[in-house]
């Protein structure tokens, strides 16, 4: 027996842009963007508040990309990158792991030795004041 395969038809909705009207925030965004492309986020904010609009930065970089002045997903890229403090990847060699240890090292003994001079004269200033 042969099961009958139902012939029905998906209906494939077209994404066309909303009807609705948007903030009046965003639009003002948007209309300041497509007045100056290079327009600052500071600039646009001052000038809503005066027009008693919330903006925030997420409405600024939401209308950036939606005139294109800017591509989705770039911030991850710059995420990626090392910042300071944040340890390296990998060590070259074994002998660059063990100067960059040693070096920490130096680091950490440096600062105990301040901190153990703040902490003396903190402990002769409350001797002397009893």
């Amino acid at each position: 027996m042969a099961a009958k395969k139902s012939a029905r038809k998906k209906s494939v909705r077209k994404k066309t842009a909303s009807k609705k009207p948007g903030s009046p925030a965003m639009d003002f965004i948007v209309a300041a963007l497509k007045k100056n492309k290079n327009a600052v986020y500071a600039d646009i904010k001052a000038a809503a508040d005066k027009k008693k609009l919330a903006v925030y930065p997420v409405m600024f970089g939401r209308a950036k990309l939606l005139l294109g002045h800017v591509k989705a997903g770039s911030a991850k890229k710059k995420a990626a990158k090392r910042r300071p403090g944040r340890p390296r990847k990998a060590a070259d060699s074994p002998l660059d792991a063990v100067r960059d240890l040693l070096g920490s090292m130096k680091d950490t003994e440096r600062e105990n030795a301040h901190l153990r001079a703040t902490l003396e004269k903190v402990a002769d200033l409350i001797n002397r004041a009893l």
